[in-house]
């Protein structure tokens, strides 16, 4: 159980500060929100001579601290303020669509969020045509309209995020978790949410990686331009969705599904699933292997 409690409210920023030197130094407290806490509410009012002044804390040995500051709790903690380090309440890795909203969520609680990943915000469903279920777009709409809305609240809240950096471990401290960068920056928090979401399935098969954005690619809408002018690409995916990727490049175009066994391999008219009869496509095949 800690031996220091913090009572306070999320919507303070003095509050929050305390809660963040505490997390920087590592050192575990109970926190108190009063205004979920009638009798929490009712002793701070007692320490603060009737007046509601927070944060109140109170630490081991009894002695209370009214609205300290920083170097006042370290000096009555014998610590000092930590330099390098960040204390946060939350971390989420990812920021994709489900990373962000999550962060969103956090600040909207009073809570103090990190957000971190190696690429730019948004993730695969910024690069998707149309993305839907997304909160706010009811009718659905493309990833990156998505994404800059999400991101947009995200700057509005002063949500931080550390972008084009990755994540090289995670360990506990303690009550703790700490978060290095693959800088080796270290960021502590209480707790850490993983979003870092799917990751474009591999064939496996020899030269794949060699021709990895040489000819082969895993984005019709980002790199399907590149071969309007091809006579005959081919669409590795099962069902309609590998048939929705055939839509976005113009050249004859097959798809090739790596779904159920079959004993041989056969083909189809462009007779199934509604994505398979556009006139976009002069000639589109599916073709399912074992």
């Amino acid at each position: 159980m800690a031996e220091i409690t913090v009572y306070g409210a999320p919507w303070c920023p003095d509050s929050r500060r305390t809660k963040r030197f505490l997390g920087e130094a590592r050192v575990d407290f109970e926190w108190v929100d009063i205004g979920q806490d009638p009798d929490a509410a009712a002793f701070v009012l007692r320490q603060g001579a009737g007046k509601l002044t927070i944060p109140v804390v109170v630490l081991e040995n009894g002695h209370v601290l009214v609205a300290p500051s920083p170097a006042q709790l370290g000096a009555e903690l014998g610590i000092e303020a930590p330099a390098a380090r960040r204390f946060f309440d939350l971390i989420i890795i990812g920021a994709g669509p489900s990373g962000l909203s999550a962060a969103l969520h956090g600040i909207r609680e009073g809570m103090h969020c990190l957000v971190i990943d190696r690429a730019a915000p948004g993730g695969q469903a910024a690069m998707t045509p149309r993305l839907m279920g997304s909160p706010g777009f009811p009718e659905g709409a493309p990833g990156i309209e998505v994404e800059r809305s999400l991101v947009t609240q995200a700057h509005r809240y002063g949500l931080r995020i550390l972008r084009g950096m990755g994540l090289s471990g995670l360990r506990r401290a303690g009550d703790y978790l700490v978060a290095v960068t693959d800088d080796g920056e270290e960021f502590t928090a209480r707790s850490v949410l993983i979003a870092t979401g799917a990751v474009y399935e591999m064939l496996g098969v020899a030269g794949e990686e060699e021709l990895r954005g040489a000819g082969v690619h895993f984005c019709a809408s980002c790199d399907g331009p590149f071969y309007r002018k091809a006579e005959e690409l081919l669409v590795v995916g099962a069902g309609d969705l590998g048939a929705q990727e055939a839509l976005l490049p113009r050249p004859r175009s097959w798809s090739w599904s790596r779904g159920r066994t079959a004993s041989s391999p056969r083909r189809w008219s462009a007779t199934g699933p509604p994505a398979m009869s556009s006139p976009s496509i002069p000639r589109l095949s599916l073709c399912m292997r074992a």
